[in-house]
């Protein structure tokens, strides 16, 4: 079986790291007002190019912002802690189960960082933002170039965008509330699981697979 999940927010807990980010890349376009952690919490589709529009940066340098902070982000180590309780959960479900990484963030930068958290085994594929794709477009990719139908997928995110985005790929979506959105909010998005704490996704995961 393919299961997809977010990084930030769902593996990684990386929020320090992405509001300094967005902060220099705000600061560097000279364009909209700072990013806050409130952003984190209420963007339903949370891109960096919505992030961009949120922070009222004018749409003809968004890119300017995305690529600012793929600069930065490539630039560091970015070695970011992660959630307490999921490294054992993705190591067991590697045993059986392939995952793939749906991410805003580079490619590259979370195979590094995968690799300094020991979890780079236990993955499959990432597909970064940088391919300027939707979500729910790499998540056809994903399971196109293993020729799994979707709806015998799983994505797995903290923000209601990615359940939205999980549903429009015809995946059956797992929801966190350990990440950025609040719990209240992701119930809004009506995802088909809710997981509190890792270990439920074992729960979930082995009991619909």
């Amino acid at each position: 079986m393919l299961l997809h999940f977010d990084y930030d927010g769902v593996i990684a807990d990386s929020m320090p790291q992405l509001l300094s980010l967005t902060r220099r890349a705000q600061q560097a376009v000279g364009f909209g007002r700072p990013p806050s952690t409130q952003d984190y919490a209420t963007i339903e589709y949370l891109t960096f190019e919505n992030h961009a529009r949120c922070l009222g940066i004018p749409e003809a340098r968004v890119q300017n912002f995305v690529s600012t902070i793929f600069d930065l982000q490539g630039a560091e180590l970015w070695d970011v802690p992660v959630y307490p309780g999921i490294q054992p959960v993705l190591t067991a479900l590697s045993l059986q189960h392939q995952i793939a990484i749906v991410t805003s963030s580079l490619t590259r930068v979370v195979w590094r960082s995968l690799s300094l958290q020991g979890l780079d085994s236990a993955v499959s594929a990432v597909f970064g933002g940088e391919l300027g794709l939707s979500k729910a477009e790499r998540i056809a990719r994903s399971c196109a170039k293993r020729g799994i139908d979707p709806a015998r997928t799983f994505m797995v995110g903290d923000t209601v965008g990615d359940i939205q985005q999980g549903r429009l790929a015809g995946a059956r979506t797992v929801a966190v509330a350990w990440g950025f959105h609040p719990r209240l909010m992701l119930l809004s998005a009506a995802p088909d699981f809710i997981a509190d704490q890792p270990q439920d996704l074992l729960t979930i995961l082995s009991a619909h697979l």
